[in-house]
């Protein structure tokens, strides 16, 4: 099981605050980004930062066994168990250096090291870890992280076993008019007591203000976690104010970056907009296993989101050939298109484009520019360009003008868009553009799998149950399983909901990463006539 490095930090540092630099370090790492890693990493030890100095030692030992550079992944274990030989870190900087060994060929020392953490090692799971290997039954995973949960007794005395959670749901609006917030509510407050695991108590409020003051309330007064959901600037605004409470919040409503990262104590149930974008480059790359991309994006929150999520394609095998961003109240985006399907590293590749060898000044002044009416022009002609995927970002008003803009896609394009294309009658409005687009989304509009809870609620409502209400049963059904997997074992809620490791609603698929997001995202595809999930 890989078990995330947040946790390692997090349990370690206990109830001091993270520094900038480290929590930097640590979401550098969880997106592979590891010479940022190494670089916020090195800045936590010429800080001097007496507490956090142990934690950056060893994310430099993890950085440097990911990226294969064996001796200094040796060194650094070295140093980490010389100068903090009783530390907390002791124990995993020695398996470490048995990593670091293996892949120098020194089998021997790694092998002693080894047996060391099998039969030396306090925590249990690293001993077993540890003789699995020298056993045969498993090899080394880079990439996976066993740490110390020194909260957890304490944890368990405060619970006790008779201990009922509370839970406060906390629906920020500011349209108090507006149905999600009651869709939710009633779902999450009737699967809480089909559940009967916790007791809820719902507060409606309607500013960012306000819901800063009902999460000290909620510390206050010892509840023991709050479910939010609402808008951007309150989900930024408890964010940040409980980075000094650090009290754990369970955030359902998506966002365009993720915020966890910098809220301890925070679980971002649904992944950010950026997440999403990767999630569709992900799939575009190994799944599609499509060699090149394309990027067209709004000059919005929502639009540099998706834009800094796909450009992280070529993790996956996937060349980004051309990136364009468009005005956000854009009524045509003719010239952005052209741009686009021009770009030289696509022509170079056989795409063809009409007026591609016009500059823009030249085709402005031809065609007009996006503010000055719609001029026709001709479909896209069909391409040499083979295989890509374009990932179009844009909201749910603007589907069919769009689509009719594009006219056609080139033969070999597969098209990707983010959630606003969750609009079937549109989608079959625009089948020439649309067939067999592929969708990512945070949640589905509909249940793919059948849960109790949403069996109850089916029963409970006259009505098909809507994408709020599936998101309120998931999110019950989460709590839950977190709560109960929290009580038997101590932890914090963050590392509860991260040992879960992966959890499966009706319409939500959960598997928390080191910085306290959802990585998944749903995959969708439209076939012409409805929406199918594939992933």
């Amino acid at each position: 099981m890989r078990v995330l490095l947040l946790a390692v930090l997090c349990a370690n540092l206990a109830f001091a605050s993270m520094s900038v630099e480290l929590r930097q370090a640590l979401a550098s790492f969880e997106v592979k980004d590891f010479e940022g890693a190494r670089r916020s990493a090195e800045n936590v030890l010429l800080s001097g930062r007496g507490d956090e100095l142990e934690a950056a030692l060893y994310l430099l030992v993890r950085v440097n066994l990911a990226t294969k550079q064996a001796e200094r992944a040796w060194r650094g274990a070295e140093r980490l168990m010389s100068a903090f030989p009783n530390g907390a870190y002791y124990e995993y900087a020695r398996f470490a250096r048995a990593e670091s060994a293996f892949l120098m060929g020194n089998t021997d020392d790694s092998r002693d090291d080894l047996q060391w953490c099998a039969d030396s090692a306090g925590d249990g799971r690293l001993s077993k870890r540890a003789k699995a290997i020298l056993d045969e039954n498993s090899a080394f995973d880079f990439e996976e992280y066993l740490f110390p949960q020194n909260r957890a007794e304490a944890n368990r005395e405060a619970f006790g076993s008779e201990h009922r959670p509370r839970v406060l749901l906390l629906l920020s609006f500011p349209d108090q008019r507006d149905p999600a917030a009651e869709q939710l509510r009633e779902s999450f407050v009737f699967a809480s007591s089909v559940l009967d695991r916790f007791d809820v108590e719902v507060s409606r409020v309607a500013s960012a203000y306000a819901s800063v003051k009902e999460l000290d309330r909620a510390a206050r007064d010892g509840f023991d976690l709050v479910v939010f959901a609402g808008d951007e600037g309150s989900a930024t605004a408890i964010a940040l104010a409980n980075a000094n409470l650090e009290f754990p919040i369970l955030k359902l409503t998506s966002t365009p970056r993720p915020l966890a990262q910098f809220s301890m104590g925070m679980v971002e149930f649904l992944p950010s907009q950026e997440t999403q974008a990767l999630v569709g480059a992900r799939y575009a790359g190994m799944e599609l296993e499509l060699k090149h991309g394309l990027l067209i994006a709004p000059e919005s929150d929502m639009g540099r989101a998706h834009k800094d999520g796909f450009e992280r394609c070529s993790d996956f095998g996937l060349r980004l050939d051309g990136s364009v961003s468009y005005p956000p109240d854009a009524g045509s985006i003719r010239t952005e298109l052209y741009d686009l399907m021009s770009s030289p590293d696509r022509l170079a590749r056989g795409g063809e484009v009409a007026q591609a060898v016009l500059s823009r000044e030249e085709r402005e002044k031809l065609f007009g520019s996006g503010n000055q009416g719609e001029t026709s022009l001709p479909p896209l002609p069909e391409s040499d360009a083979g295989a890509e995927a374009m990932f179009f970002s844009l909201s749910a008003d603007q589907i069919i003008n769009f689509c009719t803009q594009l006219g056609r896609l080139p033969d070999g394009m597969t098209l990707i868009g983010n959630s606003s294309w969750l609009d079937e009658r549109a989608l079959i409005n625009q089948s020439g553009i649309t067939r067999d687009m592929y969708i990512v989304a945070p949640l589905l509009p509909f249940a793919d799998r059948e849960t109790e809870t949403l069996a109850a609620l089916r029963e409970h409502e006259e009505f098909d149950v809507t994408p709020w209400q599936l998101l309120g049963a998931d999110a019950a059904d989460f709590v839950s399983a977190v709560l109960a997997n929290q009580i038997g074992s101590g932890a914090e809620f963050v590392d509860a909901a991260r040992d879960m490791n992966h959890f499966s609603g009706a319409a939500v698929e959960v598997e928390i990463s080191a910085t306290g997001e959802n990585r998944l995202a749903r995959i969708i595809r439209f076939d012409g006539e409805e929406l199918r999930v594939v992933k």
